[in-house]
């Protein structure tokens, strides 16, 4: 796995807190534009990468290991466009949002793309434990709500234009299906009723609910996610790992953690960690299950729900967890 893969990974969980929970337009030039578009495998967004960006193997985009760049796409529920649109229409609340990542946004434009439509086009940088970044995101609308991500390791850089053209190149269709998507995972996973599936935000993860809506508007519905990332293997115990990265995600930042116990997770030595957290005003219990695959990335499986729910669900939840297993 190349460094500029890992650390996209390193802000996958940026993507499912944001779920838990600029104005001039530029004229594209064509010089991105000599390549088709492709889709980007288990989304509904297709694009035309520049030159030396090939499709990714463990990630929804594409990869570029001689500029060590990414184009990542993260799809979230339509629903989510709304809320993903405000918090996109300004620096401030990016930085916010995405600080504990390292992300520091600098500029917001509205870029026009080549269906007439604009879109806001936030440029910035990040800084992960395998480099700093120059970091473009842009997000859209459609079936899905599709948040596309262009970085590259400096001193790597593109030219401004082309990076603006494989926006504006951006075109949205159809999702794919359960299966499809489900399909493309690094692992395997049985999806067990009453838990129902939503989606797999940028193809290295997981997220599943048990009620009707897509977004857990209020936090009302329990939430179970499984996220696929890397991140610093320190000498460490696994249970000090488990809680950083249970920390990391901003939703859990002040959790209060009631138990830890050693298990089998996913085939490997883990970490369960249960606890409360407050949510909208509301005391949620969770847990998190924690361990390190043989590729060295990090496997959680969260879930988030209010006390009667967990209780509930727990024979289920645990019929979940057993199921998963990383493909060969």
């Amino acid at each position: 796995m190349t460094r500029s893969a890992r650390a996209f990974r390193l802000m996958l969980h940026n993507t499912f807190a944001v779920l838990c929970a600029f104005a001039i337009v530029f004229a594209v030039s064509d010089r991105a534009m000599a390549r088709d578009a492709l889709g980007v495998r288990g989304t509904t967004v297709s694009l035309v990468p520049p030159e030396g960006f090939e499709p990714a193997g463990d990630f929804a985009g594409f990869v570029n290991n001689d500029l060590k760049g990414t184009i990542a796409v993260t799809e979230l529920p339509k629903e989510a466009f709304g809320q993903m649109s405000s918090l996109f229409s300004d620096v401030g609340k990016v930085n916010k949002k995405l600080s504990s990542g390292g992300i520091k946004a600098n500029t917001l434009e509205w870029l026009k793309i080549n269906t007439g439509e604009t879109v806001p086009l936030i440029h910035g940088t990040q800084t992960t434990s395998d480099g700093h970044f120059d970091k473009w995101m842009a997000l859209y609308g459609g079936n899905k709500t599709s948040l596309v991500t262009l970085q590259v390791m400096e001193p790597n850089s593109l030219d401004p234009s082309i990076v603006k053209a494989v926006f504006a190149s951006v075109t949205t269709g159809a999702a794919a299906s359960e299966e499809e998507q489900l399909s493309l995972l690094p692992f395997e996973l049985k999806v067990v009723e009453p838990f129902r599936f939503i989606g797999t935000p940028a193809g290295a993860g997981v997220l599943l609910t048990v009620g009707p809506n897509d977004l857990n508007t209020g936090n009302l519905q329990p939430i179970l996610m499984v996220i696929h990332q890397a991140g610093p293997v320190a000498p460490d115990s696994l249970e000090k790992m488990a809680e950083t990265q249970l920390r990391i995600t901003s939703s859990f930042r002040a959790a209060q953690i009631r138990s830890t116990r050693p298990i089998k997770f996913a085939g490997a030595e883990g970490i369960l960690l249960e606890g409360t957290v407050t949510a909208d005003g509301a005391v949620k219990q969770f847990s998190q299950r924690f361990s390190i695959g043989k590729d060295g990335l990090f496997l959680r499986l969260v879930v988030l729900g209010s006390e009667a729910q967990m209780r509930e669900l727990r024979d289920v939840v645990e019929q979940i967890a057993s199921s998963i297993a990383f493909k060969s």
